[in-house]
């Protein structure tokens, strides 16, 4: 009985474990997937005009991808629609796209011991105005 509870509990461990990796996981490749999309969106200017998005229509875009992947709160923006870009010798601007997450970690005893794990999301694109 003894080693059914040993193993019982080590079971349970790596079950909350390997569900904590997979989501911690899943937020990575949403917070990537919504970082390159507001990036893209923020690079490129609106049709026949070279003014580029402001920061709370690119706001906007990202929030939606991110409800839809269930991240509807507590994801922060860092948006800069003038970074430059060194590509080669030809310096260009573009759209740098930044978000976190501190997700909190669900396994037993772990959690104690690392409350929460940030997570983030970068992309950057070359602006498309000349």
């Amino acid at each position: 009985m003894t080693e059914l509870a040993l193993a019982l509990g080590l079971l349970v461990l790596m079950i909350f474990g390997t569900v904590d990796f997979a989501r911690i996981w899943n937020i990575q490749q949403v917070l990537d997937n919504a970082a390159r999309t507001g990036a893209r969106y923020s690079a490129l200017p609106a049709a026949g005009s070279e003014t580029l998005p402001t920061t709370a229509a690119v706001t906007t875009v990202v929030n939606n991808l991110l409800t839809t992947a269930g991240l509807s709160s507590g994801v922060t923006l860092a948006l800069n629609q003038a970074a430059v870009l060194n590509y080669g010798t030809v310096p260009a601007t573009g759209s740098k796209l930044d978000l976190t997450y501190s997700y909190s970690l669900v396994t037993p005893g772990l959690a104690q011991i690392v409350p929460s794990v940030t997570v983030s999301g970068h992309a950057t694109m070359r602006n498309e105005t000349n």
